[in-house]
């Protein structure tokens, strides 16, 4: 007996032989009808492909009857913000694991997966882990993304793999390479990996276009083993973050920096970033620290006259002291200080406020922890800000609540200009939202008295406490304020208290 070619094939793939008579050269009986069932079978799967589409079609009678950039602008329009920003607040590390939106809308029919794969806006967000392959392998799935993309600007955005088995540094290789030859599209580049794949993020080309560069080392190590970024061409974007990283100033190009924002740097590198960046508008500033390496901070002040925006957080106050002792920001408007607030630092942000003479507007101070912050430090720090707009105060002891007292009856007992036309205490303050733990029964009585005066009237107050003691007759008054449509607010954890009491109040009659 002789197999036929094609039984020959099937024996090769099932390991098994059946009764095969060889006729003329050709597929055997059973071979030929077996042929015959395939070819009817992909006929009536493409019948079937064909009869969904026009099913599709008929269910969805708009759309695919447009033009086809009207069709394409619908299918942006159902984009959501997690889209183009995976990481930002409208996000969720579920939809990470989940199809993109774009592959989601080439899955309704044949109709809108050409229209999908015709549009390239929809494919210049590519955002992926570390991790390990999956059916489609992902060098594939990043080259076919990066073509539907056509030539406009990329963002990308390439997080840490955090489960179990990541895979090796040459896997990844080629699909970084892919990314780096399209480096003169980057408009957004977001790198939150271990510091091994740093190196190869060196683009091919120049990243003229790139406006966001955020930069976030995962595999921490202390400050003095920092991992260094650098790019074969040097970007100058407008946004840079960067965590974890040692970022010498010769490697970024600070001419377009307005945006800046730098965790567990050296002291030194901030400082010197800070200095670099002559249209510099925001810049936040954590964990910084001062390792032995670094030199003694110049005493020059220098002029940032674009900044508008200042947050300093969880570093030590000497450092942030010797910072703000080296500027003058003519144009600042808001300063957030996430340490204690000390004396010393206090005056130490009266000498740049006066010394900038700026028009700050809005004041954030998270003073838990602080015992020696006194009212006098507090009240001079708040008369050097006349033209304060927003003051936010997280207070978590008895000494600051004393101070809170102290701010509350000043609003109660200022007139807006003084003799002489002085301006009275925060003449201009709009909104006032404090953070305690502390009962602060003393405080509440303050609050109706604030709005006697007529420049008070629009302040909004925002109380948000652990608990509250609070008289039934100043409740009532302050209750009448609300009901007259005075914005204030008081939480208790998270129930609004005044609204409670009211309903008790109409339950009981009183």
């Amino acid at each position: 007996m002789v197999l036929c070619n094609r039984c020959q094939a099937e024996t090769s793939v099932h390991w098994k032989v059946r009764p095969c008579v060889k006729r003329d050269g050709g597929p055997c009986l059973v071979c030929q009808e077996d042929m015959e069932l395939e070819r009817i079978i992909q006929e009536l799967q493409d019948r079937r492909r064909n009869l969904q589409m026009r099913m599709n079609a008929s269910h969805d009678p708009f759309v695919l009857t447009f033009p086809p950039e009207v069709s394409s602008h619908i299918l942006l329009l159902s984009m959501g913000e997690w889209d183009y920003d995976p990481y930002g607040p409208y996000s969720d590390r579920v939809l990470l694991k989940k199809l993109p939106t774009p592959f989601l809308l080439g899955t309704v029919c044949r109709g809108w997966r050409q229209l999908a794969r015709s549009t390239p806006r929809l494919w210049t967000t590519l955002s992926f882990t570390l991790a390990k392959p999956t059916k489609v392998p992902l060098f594939e799935a990043v080259k076919d993304w990066l073509q539907l993309s056509g030539g406009l600007p990329l963002s990308i955005w390439i997080s840490n793999y955090e489960g179990e088995n990541p895979v090796s540094q040459e896997m990844y290789g080629p699909v970084i390479d892919a990314l780096n030859q399209h480096s003169g599209r980057w408009h957004k580049l977001s790198l939150r990996i271990p510091p091994i794949y740093f190196r190869y993020f060196c683009g091919s080309s120049p990243p003229s276009n790139l406006y966001d560069l955020d930069v976030i080392n995962r595999g921490y190590l202390d400050i003095d083993g920092l991992p260094n970024f650098r790019m074969n061409f040097k970007p100058s974007p407008t946004y840079l973050t960067i965590k974890n990283i040692r970022l010498p100033a010769s490697d970024i190009g600070w001419e377009n920096l307005a945006y800046l924002s730098m965790a567990n740097m050296t002291f030194n590198g901030c400082i010197e970033a800070i200095r670099q960046a002559p249209l510099l508008e925001s810049c936040t500033i954590a964990k910084c620290h001062f390792t032995p390496r670094d030199v003694s901070i110049p005493r020059t002040i220098v002029k940032h006259i674009h900044l508008r925006t200042l947050d300093l957080d969880w570093t030590r106050e000497e450092l942030f002291i010797d910072l703000l002792d080296s500027m003058e920001c003519p144009a600042l408007e808001e300063f957030s200080y996430e340490p204690s607030m000390s004396n010393t630092m206090a005056d130490s942000l009266v000498s740049l406020l006066n010394r900038s003479e700026s028009r700050l507007k809005e004041l954030s101070l998270y003073a838990d922890g602080v015992e020696d912050l006194a009212v006098e430090d507090l009240k001079k720090l708040l008369n050097a800000i006349p033209c304060l707009q927003h003051l936010y105060l997280n207070c978590y002891t008895r000494r600051v609540m004393l101070v809170i007292d102290e701010l509350l009856q000043e609003l109660s007992s200022s007139a807006p200009t003084l003799a002489g036309g002085t301006p009275g205490f925060l003449p201009h303050l709009q909104s006032l939202t404090i953070f305690s733990n502390r009962r602060g029964a003393t405080i509440w009585g303050c609050i109706p008295q604030i709005y006697t005066w007529p420049h008070r009237e629009l302040l909004r107050v925002d109380f948000n406490v652990d608990e509250i003691e609070i008289d039934d007759n100043t409740s009532a008054k302050i209750s009448q304020l609300i009901a007259q449509g005075v914005n204030i607010r008081v939480r208790v954890g998270c129930e609004d208290y005044f609204r409670n009491w009211d309903r008790g109040v109409a339950r009981t009659g009183a």
